[in-house]
C-alpha cells in the first residue's frame, strides 16, 4: 500500500471506492488497544496450549498429566480420533486461526461488506475455542472417587487459566471489531421472521437445562482392594464444592457459561421470537441477543463432557445419569436456535 516515498499510498487513495477499501485500523487510527490485546492474548494462548491443563492422581498409578497437546494424542491413540480431531480443531485451530483472522480484519484492506461478514463469522465461532476449558473443570468435578480416602483427584494445571483468559479476550476483541466493521460498513440489519421452532425451542431448553440443575450427570465407580467407591458429578454441587476448595476460576467459568448465561439467553430469546411473530420489530433487541448467544456456552460445554466420558473411562467406569441427556437436548437447541437466527439473516 504504501511506497517509500508515499506516492504509492496517495495514488492509491486517490482513486474512487479506494477510502472504502481501506484497513480498518486507517478508520481507528491511534487506537493501540487492538493490536496490544491481540499480542497478550496469542501469548496466553501458547502459554496455555503447551503448560498442563490438569494432573490425575490415583492409586496404584502414575499421576497423568493432561495438557491441550498431549489430549489430543491421548484420544487418538486411545482410539477415538474422531474426538481426537474435535479437540485439535476447537482447542488448536481455531483459536489460532481466529487470532489470525482478527489480525488479518485490522490490518489488511477489503471491501467493508467482506470485512463485516469475516468478523462475525470470527464472533460466532469465538466461543467454541472454550472447550478446552471445560473439559478441565468436568475432569476435576468428576474424578473425586472417595471423599474418606484420596483414591483419585484430579487437580488443574495453569494451563487452564491462560487458555481461558486467552480465549476470553479474544472474544470480546472479536466483538468489539464485529461493531468496527459494521460502523465503518454501514451494514444494515434486519429482524428476521420467526417461525413456531424458534419461540418453543428456547423454552424446551430452559425446561431441559433447569432440570438438569437437579440430576446428575455422571456417576463415576472403580473398584480399590475390593471397596466401591464413587462419586456423582452434578453442576450445582460440583460449583459450590470449587468455591469451597477456592477454585474460584473454574466455579465462575461454570456458573456463568453452562448455568447463567444459558438460561437468561433461552428465556430472553423465547420472548424475543414470541414477541417479532406478533410483528414487533427491535433490531437492539436482535443485537444484544446475538452477543449474549456468543457467550452462552451450553453446547460447548456438552461437547467437554463427552470428551471426559473418552477420558474418565480408561481410569474408572463411568455411567451416564438424567442430567447427561438433559444437558445434551439444552446444547442442541442452543446451537439449533443460533443458527437459525443468522441463516435468516
Amino acid at each position: 500500500m504504501t511506497s517509500i516515498d508515499g506516492r504509492d499510498d496517495a495514488r492509491e487513495m486517490s482513486q474512487p471506492g479506494a477510502a472504502s477499501r481501506a484497513a480498518l485500523r486507517t478508520s481507528y487510527p491511534g487506537n493501540w488497544l487492538v493490536p496490544a490485546v491481540l499480542i497478550v492474548a496469542a501469548g496466553c494462548l501458547l502459554t496455555g496450549q503447551v503448560l498442563h491443563g490438569v494432573t490425575i492422581d490415583s492409586v496404584n498409578r502414575e499421576p497423568e498429566t493432561y495438557s491441550v497437546m498431549g489430549g489430543v494424542l491421548d484420544l487418538w491413540t486411545g482410539g477415538d480420533p474422531v474426538l481426537a480431531v474435535i479437540l485439535f480443531c476447537f482447542s488448536i485451530m481455531f483459536p489460532t486461526a481466529k487470532l489470525l483472522g482478527l489480525g488479518w480484519i485490522w490490518f489488511a484492506p477489503m471491501d467493508p461488506i467482506r470485512r463485516t461478514l469475516w468478523a462475525s463469522r470470527l464472533e460466532l465461532l469465538g466461543k467454541w475455542s472454550m472447550l478446552d476449558g471445560f473439559v478441565v473443570i468436568a475432569l476435576v468435578g468428576a474424578i473425586q472417587l472417595s471423599k474418606l480416602i484420596e483414591v483419585a483427584t484430579a487437580r488443574p494445571g495453569p494451563a487452564v487459566y491462560f487458555f481461558a483468559i486467552a480465549i476470553m479476550l479474544s472474544m470480546v476483541l472479536a466483538l468489539r471489531m464485529s461493531k468496527m466493521a459494521a460502523s465503518v460498513g454501514e451494514v444494515e440489519q434486519r429482524v428476521p421472521r420467526f417461525d413456531l421452532s424458534l419461540v418453543v425451542a428456547p423454552w424446551i431448553a430452559v425446561g431441559c437445562l433447569i432440570s438438569a440443575l437437579f440430576f446428575p450427570i455422571f456417576r463415576v465407580e472403580k473398584s480399590i482392594l475390593d471397596i466401591e467407591v464413587s462419586n456423582v458429578y452434578a453442576l450445582p454441587s460440583t460449583t459450590i464444592k470449587y468455591f469451597a476448595d477456592g477454585r474460584i476460576f473454574l466455579g465462575l467459568l461454570q456458573l456463568l457459561f453452562a448455568m447463567l448465561v444459558p438460561l437468561v439467553y433461552f428465556c430472553w430469546f423465547g420472548w424475543f421470537a414470541a414477541s417479532q411473530r406478533r410483528g414487533l420489530s427491535r433490531p437492539k433487541v436482535l443485537s444484544r441477543l446475538r452477543v449474549l448467544g456468543s457467550w452462552t456456552m451450553i453446547d460447548v460445554y456438552f461437547l467437554g463432557l463427552l470428551l471426559v466420558v473418552s477420558k474418565v473411562g480408561n481410569l474408572a467406569h463411568l455411567e451416564r445419569l438424567p442430567g447427561f441427556w438433559l444437558v445434551m437436548v439444552s446444547a442442541v437447541l442452543s446451537l439449533y436456535c443460533m443458527l437459525r437466527v443468522r441463516s435468516l439473516n
